[in-house]
């Protein structure tokens, strides 16, 4: 419990730039590896993706929200002309590249979120939700082996991801059956 207070306030201290390269990040990600308690996970979860969304402007800032704001109302022009805009202005801020694979996966253009991921997972390697993705990407286009694979290297980062271990075991008795 002190552990997780501590990366409370931790996270409450202020910093300039708060993306991927956050030096927060760096202790968080330890403790998501070694917690064993769901409840710390799931805390220590929502601290870096507070980090991550962090835009580095007020600019970026709102070409984020806009862009979140349309996707969900699945206003999926808006979204990808304030997404595009943010990975223009910001080419290394990793979340606008998540945002935008996000997007194409909901409009089903598989080829371009796959993109997308790389470049997220190429500026941050540690992106469980990038992997997680295109894990479940990787389900659709019927490559269960890729998908389990990088279900296995977001179990490394985050051992307790919701449902998580669930989605690993199902893939591996799937795999196993087609292999019988």
């Amino acid at each position: 419990m002190y552990r997780l207070l501590f990366f409370i306030a931790l996270f409450s201290a202020s910093y300039a730039v708060a993306d991927q390269r956050d030096p927060r990040l760096s202790d968080l990600f330890d403790n998501l590896q070694k917690t064993k308690n769901v409840f710390e996970a799931e805390t220590t979860e929502r601290l870096i993706w507070d980090i991550w969304l962090q835009a580095p402007d007020l600019k970026s800032d709102q070409l984020m929200k806009t862009g979140i704001e349309a996707m969900a109302v699945r206003n999926y022009a808006v979204a990808l002309k304030n997404f595009d805009e943010l990975i223009n202005l910001y080419p290394d801020f990793a979340e606008g590249w998540y945002k935008r694979a996000n997007l194409y996966y909901l409009m089903e253009d598989y080829d371009q979120a796959i993109q997308n991921l790389n470049q997220t997972l190429m500026l941050e390697p540690r992106h469980f939700g990038a992997l997680s993705l295109l894990g479940l990407i990787k389900v659709k286009q019927n490559l269960e082996s890729d998908a389990l694979g990088n279900y296995e290297k977001v179990l490394a980062i985050h051992p307790n991801m919701n449902g998580m271990k669930d989605r690993v075991e199902e893939l591996r008795n799937l795999i196993r059956e087609r292999s019988l």
